[in-house]
This record gives C-alpha cells, sequence and structure tokens, in this order.
C-alpha cells in the first residue's frame, strides 16, 4: 500500500488548485493549533466566535489570503470538546489541511474524485464548515 506522500508525488500532474491563488501575489498564513500557540487562551478557544475572530485577525494582520491549518497537528484544542473525547482514546490528531478564507470563496476539487460529504459541523470545538 502507498502511503499518502507516495499518491502524491505519482499524480502530481493530475493535481489541480483547491482555492483562487497566485503564488507572486498572495500570502499564504500557517496556523498553529497546539499547545505550543500559547496566543490562544482557553477564553478564546471556549468561544466558536471569539476563536474565528482571533484568526480573522491573524489573516488581516499577516496580510494573508488564506490560512492554512496543518495536517498531522497534536491539537490540543480537541480537548475543549467533549465531542472528541468519545471512544477508547481522545483525539487530538489532526488528520486533514484547514484553509480559512473568506465566507464565498470559490473551492475545487483538486483530482478526479467525488466529494464524499459536505457539512455543517457545529458542536462546539467540531469542524464547522467541512467537505470531504
Amino acid at each position: 500500500m502507498q502511503t499518502f506522500e507516495e499518491v502524491i508525488l505519482a499524480n502530481a500532474s493530475l493535481i489541480q488548485k483547491v482555492v483562487d491563488f497566485d503564488a507572486k501575489q498572495d500570502q499564504l498564513l500557517p496556523l498553529d493549533f497546539t499547545a505550543a500557540n500559547t496566543e490562544l487562551t482557553n477564553e478564546i478557544l471556549d468561544d466558536t466566535d471569539l476563536f474565528s475572530d482571533w484568526v480573522t485577525k491573524k489573516l488581516s494582520d499577516s496580510d494573508a489570503r488564506y490560512g492554512i491549518g496543518g495536517y498531522n497537528e497534536h491539537r490540543t484544542i480537541y480537548s475543549r470538546s467533549a465531542h472528541f473525547d468519545a471512544g477508547e482514546e481522545p483525539r487530538r490528531l489532526h488528520l486533514g489541511v484547514d484553509i480559512w478564507g473568506p465566507a464565498g470563496t470559490p473551492i475545487y476539487n483538486f483530482y478526479d474524485a467525488t466529494v464524499q460529504s459536505f457539512a455543517y459541523n457545529n458542536n462546539l470545538g467540531d469542524y464547522g464548515a467541512t467537505i470531504i
């Protein structure tokens, strides 16, 4: 079985954009949602609106078009929600790539694939608007 990286590298020529982006003009802002980010206080993490405002301000202050949340990131912010504590072991590992942009940002299917689901996950600490 191929690793994720091997699949991506083997199909790199087929992979297209996910959002509009001009590498010469647009900025990306890597966002850190691990325990190392001491800016994210419990007050911010406990309020979805404050959290969204925090991300929006970071994007604005950095003049970034998009914010990028990391794959395989140990997200201690998940601990704020009982939603991620179901089962035998609490979930803290982020298994996707987040792209924050303004509402209404066009998104594209980057590969010959099918959208499996679209949902607004509104549990505290859940994913919000999600496309898989």
